[in-house]
């Protein structure tokens, strides 16, 4: 009717495919639409995916931020430039786990390959749990 083409897409991890469609439901960046005859994981897949988002309040489900009222006045000061300031070098260890260095880029690890428990992962689409650590969801890594 539009024009276009809906498409599952699919991103090879090296270990694990990963569907960015499923993905963008369960960080809560998306919402379930469906457009027939491409409804191949409505039903199975995504239900659950919105629900863990819309349950942890996140993305779409998250609390809108309160609006701050914009100045009626401008101050009329120069700007005063920025400093130059040293570049830190990139660190080396993957971003998704603040709590303890696991190098970018390293094996595929477990739990059990790891000394770290309950530690904090950080999800998103461009740092995604590369080990899946964080099996439930929640943010929290290695929990049992």
């Amino acid at each position: 009717q539009y024009g276009r083409l809906l498409r599952y897409v699919w991103i090879d991890q090296g270990h694990d495919w990963l569907l960015v469609n499923l993905e963008l439901l369960r960080l809560g960046f998306a919402q379930i639409s469906t457009y027939p005859p491409d409804v191949k994981y409505t039903d199975s897949l995504y239900p659950p995916a919105e629900r863990q988002a819309r349950d942890r309040g996140i993305g779409l489900w998250g609390t809108p931020p309160t609006p701050v009222p914009t100045p009626t006045a401008m101050p009329t000061v120069a700007p005063t430039p920025a400093p130059i300031l040293p570049v830190a070098p990139p660190s080396n260890c993957e971003p998704s786990y603040p709590d303890f260095c696991v190098p970018i880029g390293s094996a595929d690890l477990d739990c059990p390959d790891v000394a770290a428990r309950q530690f904090t992962v950080l999800w998103s689409v461009t740092n995604p749990d590369p080990h899946r650590f964080d099996g439930d969801g929640d943010g929290i890594g290695c929990e049992s």
